[in-house]
């Protein structure tokens, strides 16, 4: 399966604009305010509209802890933010070390690459061991194609199963 192929194939869908619209204006910051957010929860669709006031405070402190572990805690504090909000917001911020973890990745990742089955921490709600292997087997495959983690997910959303 080449993921390059599949990524060329789809980088001008609609949905591919949209993540390249919000990289240009997220990629690298040092923090996201709370409309940053707002735009993250809109394109994961994940119905929820958090207030969160303090998202400045809580985005920078994340992004400058230097552990994944911390990043995420940090980041689940924020109203409404659970692994998926919490990695896709770390995968705008610097898509060249992170990617969201979707779903449909996820299961394209188990069939076709090993990825071992999930062990979520609540119905729904992925640990963040589920992400560390995931991410092993997303950036394996960003070196394998020359690709960002970023775009790999993406390519690897797009597979239809």
């Amino acid at each position: 399966m080449n993921l390059f192929k599949i990524f060329k194939e789809h980088q001008l869908s609609p949905e591919y604009v949209k993540r390249r619209e919000m990289l240009e204006k997220l990629q690298g910051k040092s923090s996201y305010s709370e409309a940053d957010l707002k735009e993250i929860f809109k394109f994961t669709k994940i119905p929820q509209d958090p207030k969160n006031p303090e998202a400045y405070d809580l985005t920078s402190k994340a992004f400058a802890e230097s552990m994944l572990n911390e990043k995420i805690r940090t980041l689940k504090r924020l109203h409404g933010v659970g692994m998926i909000i919490a990695t896709a917001i770390l995968s705008f911020q610097n898509p060249y070390k992170y990617a969201m973890l979707n779903p449909t990745a996820f299961s394209v990742l188990r069939k076709h690459y090993s990825l071992p089955l999930v062990h979520k921490e609540h119905k729904g709600e992925y640990s963040l061991e589920d992400y560390a292997r995931y991410m092993q087997k997303v950036e394996m495959l960003a070196e394998e194609f020359g690709m960002k983690p970023f775009d790999v997910e993406f390519a690897l959303s797009m597979i239809k199963e």
